[in-house]
């Protein structure tokens, strides 16, 4: 008998039913708020490039810094909750370290995998400890002495090679101030900042676009030298800082706690100085945080470039280490299968669903297998995310995340309920949904495509 194909009307109408889960999951929160005229620029970055310390290096995928205010806002008065001891699970770029960091009687915890995005969040955790004379000697030095004209080893990266992609010239720069910052007899807080700047005009230095979910070729015309636009980045860099310690003093205690390690398994982290810790119970009465979105991004391959140049990675095996053991929410590599949520026996009918919806005919036969691995492993992880929040978060505390929902051909993936129903099934009483912005693909599913803040309690 030939195969019949099947035309796209029976493939929306064979994802209703999981449109109709989706409404039934979101009937378990107490409100549904839509988004209004302010909450769509809460989640996009662009306010970032004008706000001091957040805008040193902004990561494309980061909120925007008033989004961490908001949120605490919203639990001060919708739950009469007071933020004191918060977790940040996926730290990013310290965005919500910086944001909160400063409030009197605040802390954050944050942790970060990516190593490179992790330097970047421990730099702007140092801005209260940074000697700003210290700081200034060293850019006047660097910027008035020649820099030695010796040839470095490029990283052994195919991109790095690429003369098309990578200019030799702007290439040896780059890894000739890299040299000269670490030969530097400073403080190690003067080199983070002056290493932040050098990775902040990569971007300027080679014709690559960071583009979704990878790099892509990108002319630039490069009428400014790197030099000058490195000693801008240094001067506004400066000029954060003494600002920042003009407001609220020079101490050695950092803004926010920046730790390595996975929040899958927050029992295994390090400090920066490699030390093993593990969080222990009910340290957080507050837990805020963005999980990478279901959208096949992989953060090691858009932030490669800088993970190799600054020396955070050498080989490909440590590059496919550190891909492997990121979230799942992307197809780059082959990860192990697990059955995380089919092992709880409270999470059968969830992951009973979430098998219906990768063997549906919404998704085609030659995509299947590969984004069947992704969508199972992406909510297993998160499973593995929410048990942990649930280890560290104190009675009564309460949990917010902000994600976005996804299409994968014509399959409909609401990932704000479908992790909220594993909350809920962990123990956590679920608050408000709070629809920060509504996304217009060029789809008739367009019911759940949004970027959404979920609230849940952690019951008393």
């Amino acid at each position: 008998m030939p195969h019949q194909s099947v035309t796209d009307q029976e493939r929306i109408i064979a994802a209703a039913p999981f449109e109709t889960w989706y409404g039934s999951l979101q009937s378990m929160f107490s409100q549904m708020h839509p988004t209004t005229q302010e909450t769509p620029r809460l989640v996009t970055n662009q306010e970032n490039n004008d706000q001091p310390i957040h805008r040193w290096y902004s990561l494309k995928e980061s909120f925007a810094a008033s989004l961490p205010t908001w949120v605490r806002t919203w639990m001060q008065n919708q739950y009469n909750h007071t933020v004191q001891q918060v977790c940040d699970p996926f730290l990013g770029s310290g965005t919500t370290g910086v944001a909160l960091g400063t409030l009197p009687s605040t802390s954050v915890i944050g942790i970060e995998y990516n190593p490179f995005i992790r330097f970047v969040a421990a730099t702007k955790a140092s801005v209260s400890s940074v000697c700003t004379q210290s700081l200034a000697e060293q850019i006047y030095k660097l910027t008035h002495t020649l820099p030695s004209y010796r040839t470095f080893s490029v990283p052994d990266l195919t991109t790095l090679r690429n003369e098309t992609y990578s200019p030799p010239a702007n290439i040896q720069y780059i890894l000739g101030e890299v040299h000269r910052i670490h030969n530097l007899v400073v403080d190690n807080s003067i080199k983070q900042v002056l290493l932040l700047g050098v990775a902040a005009i990569i971007n300027d230095a080679v014709h690559l676009h960071k583009d979704g979910c990878a790099l892509r070729y990108h002319p630039k015309p490069m009428d400014v030298p790197l030099n000058q636009k490195l000693l801008s980045r240094w001067q506004y860099m400066l000029s954060d800082i003494c600002q920042f310690q003009s407001q609220h003093g020079q101490t050695n205690t950092p803004l926010f706690n920046v730790y390595s390690g996975s929040a899958t398994n927050l029992k295994q982290l390090h400090t920066l100085s490699t030390q093993e810790i593990g969080i222990n119970n009910k340290i957080a009465d507050t837990s805020i945080f963005s999980p990478p979105y279901l959208n096949s991004f992989d953060y090691s391959e858009v932030y490669k470039l800088e993970l190799w140049l600054l020396g955070f990675i050498e080989t490909y095996d440590m590059w496919r280490e550190l891909r492997l053991g990121t979230l799942r929410s992307h197809q780059a590599i082959a990860f192990p299968p697990t059955n995380h949520l089919r092992s709880d026996h409270r999470m059968q009918h969830i992951a009973d669903q979430l098998d219906q919806m990768v063997k549906s005919s919404c998704l085609p036969d030659k995509q299947r297998s590969k984004l069947s691995r992704e969508l199972l492993g992406y909510f297993d992880d998160m499973y593995l995310v929410l048990c942990e929040q649930w280890r560290i978060l104190k009675d009564g505390g309460i949990l917010a995340y902000i994600v976005a929902n996804s299409r994968h051909y014509f399959l409909p993936v609401a990932t704000d309920v479908i992790i909220g129903e594993i909350a809920r099934c962990l123990g956590f009483e679920p608050l408000d949904l709070a629809v920060l912005r509504k996304r217009n693909g060029r789809t008739r599913q367009k019911l759940y495509l949004r970027e959404s803040v979920a609230f849940f309690r952690k019951p008393v």
